[in-house]
C-alpha cells in the first residue's frame, strides 16, 4: 500500500441555520471555486437535498491525503471555517473514504482500516 497515492473522497453535510441558506451558497461558491483550483483537487460538488432543501451536501475527491490536507489551507477554507460556518450552520458533519474501486472498475488494496493517518481523519 502507497499512501502518498490513495484517493481520498470527503462528504461534508451541512445544515443551514433558517433565513441562511442563500448566504451560504454564496460562500459555499467561492469555497468550490478556490478549492477546484487546488493541486490535487479532482471534483469539488455541492448538493442540496430535495426532501430537505436546508440541507446542503459537499463532494469533494482528492488525489491523494496530502491533497486533501492541504486543503484546510486554502484561504477562502478557512475563511469560511473561521468566520462564516458558525453565522450559517446549525450542525456540520464530515465522513472521509478511500477508494476501494473506481469508476473504471479497478480495485484497490488501500485497506482504511491500515492506514497512518487514520486517527487524524477519525479524531
Amino acid at each position: 500500500m502507497n499512501e502518498k497515492t490513495i484517493k481520498i473522497t470527503c462528504h461534508v453535510n451541512l445544515i443551514s441555520k433558517p433565513g441562511k441558506l442563500d448566504e451560504l451558497l454564496d460562500a459555499l461558491e467561492i469555497c468550490a471555486a478556490s478549492s477546484r483550483k487546488e493541486p490535487g483537487c479532482e471534483y469539488y460538488e455541492v448538493i442540496q437535498s430535495i426532501a430537505q432543501p436546508n440541507e446542503i451536501t459537499l463532494i469533494e475527491k482528492y488525489s491523494d491525503y496530502d491533497a486533501f490536507n492541504a486543503h484546510f489551507n486554502n484561504a477562502d477554507i478557512r475563511e469560511f471555517i473561521d468566520n462564516k460556518q458558525k453565522a450559517l450552520l446549525i450542525s456540520m458533519s464530515n465522513k472521509v473514504y478511500v477508494t476501494r474501486f473506481d469508476s473504471t472498475g479497478t480495485r484497490s488494496q488501500d485497506d482504511a482500516s491500515n492506514l497512518s493517518f487514520r486517527d487524524e481523519i477519525t479524531s
